[in-house]
């Protein structure tokens, strides 16, 4: 009877599954606090969740389907763990969701996605160390991830020698407008050794229209996530938004150099408005447990309408202990000031200043699982 039993458990559907199949929960908790020298004209002291990386949790899987040939997917969601609230305008899985093929020719996948910009580049920004108040005014360049892009299907290459490449293209899923709310993007990366190199374009058609749109579109219980620092200046929908952006990074012993660049272009009804970030980042190993990483950061921008040329300057600087491999904790501090037609510092993503100058400081504890 044992042995019946045990043939007729090996031969079920469900066994099967389970010997070809994988499923992984995981997840991640920041939590800390973090003082504001200047939030509309009053400091702040404020409890904020998902700052050095956003608060998550998700399941990702896969099943080999033999031949070399496995299914893959992920559904991810953000949320402050202060409220318990759902983040990424209150979307159920809003960091990501997508499901696919890989094989040795490559990966496709389908979903909410990253972009291959924020693939390429963000890893590889003080991003990776300073997290949220690491961004460029007001995001502009999206590499903190101000918005995932919806309706997409995207395909990565294989890496051959280091290298490897993303090209994706996200459908506006509007009868009669298909380019209202679409989106485009390629990328590429380079990995060897001590040098690490990504680059890519997105190209936004009329992001934020619409409730099912490909960029920023809100549906219901929930809210727009595109933000246009254009409109600080100019008003007026975005028709077309172009991001291009380069970064490179160089590892000799404990220390890292970096340099970021990315060129913003918004076509607007009356007047195309220009943002140039320009980065330069650091890190340091002290011990295996403690590491210190830097940024300066300078971003201009031009107005073709009015010739205005906003300028900002913002500093970066934090100190990171390890308890062990999944708990670290961490001391931040941020400093900007705005100059020329910028009217007042605004470290993304807190509330502007009611001057020119605003500086943060925080401490916090980050956790994995």
């Amino acid at each position: 009877m044992k042995k019946f039993l045990l043939a007729a458990l090996l031969a079920s559907p469900v066994c099967t599954v389970y010997a070809q199949s994988s499923v992984t929960l995981y997840g991640l908790i920041d939590e800390g606090l973090t003082f504001n020298s200047n939030q509309g004209g009053h400091r702040n002291y404020t409890a904020a969740s998902s700052v050095m990386q956003g608060s998550r949790w998700g399941v990702s899987g896969t099943e080999d389907l033999g031949g070399g040939l496995k299914a893959v997917f992920r559904l991810e969601s953000g949320f402050d763990i202060n409220n318990g609230t759902m983040s990424q305008g209150s979307r159920l899985f809003g960091r990501q969701a997508y499901v696919g093929l890989a094989s040795n020719y490559g990966t496709l996948t389908m979903g909410r996605q990253y972009d291959p910009v924020v693939d390429y580049v963000q890893p590889i920004s003080l991003v990776a160390f300073m997290g949220a108040y690491g961004g460029h005014p007001l995001d502009n360049d999206n590499l903190q991830d101000t918005y995932r892009v919806n309706n997409t299907i995207k395909y990565k290459t294989p890496t051959f020698g280091g290298a490897s490449a993303e090209a994706m293209y996200a459908f506006s899923n509007t009868a009669g407008g298909f380019n209202q709310n679409s989106a485009w993007s390629v990328g590429a990366g380079y990995a060897n050794g001590a040098v690490v190199l990504g680059a890519g374009v997105i190209k936004l058609d009329h992001p934020g229209v619409g409730t099912n749109g490909a960029v920023g579109g809100s549906g219901s219980g929930t809210t727009s996530d595109y933000a246009a620092l254009a409109n600080t200046f100019v008003a007026g929908s975005v028709q077309n938004e172009w991001i291009a952006s380069a970064a490179g990074t160089y590892t000799v012993g404990g220390a890292m150099f970096g340099i970021v660049y990315s060129h913003v272009l918004y076509e607007m009804p009356t007047s195309n408005v220009r943002f140039d970030n320009f980065e330069f980042d650091g890190s340091y190993y002290f011990t295996p447990f403690l590491r210190l990483s830097g940024a300066y950061t300078f971003t201009r921008g031009n107005v073709d309408l009015t010739d205005q040329q906003p300028r900002w300057h913002q500093f970066n600087l934090v100190l990171d202990y390890f308890l062990s491999k999944r708990t670290d904790v961490y001391l931040m501090g941020v400093y900007q000031r705005a100059a020329g037609d910028a009217q007042t510092a605004r470290i993304y993503p807190m509330a502007a200043s009611s001057s020119v100058n605003q500086y943060l400081a925080r401490v916090a504890i980050r956790h994995k699982f």
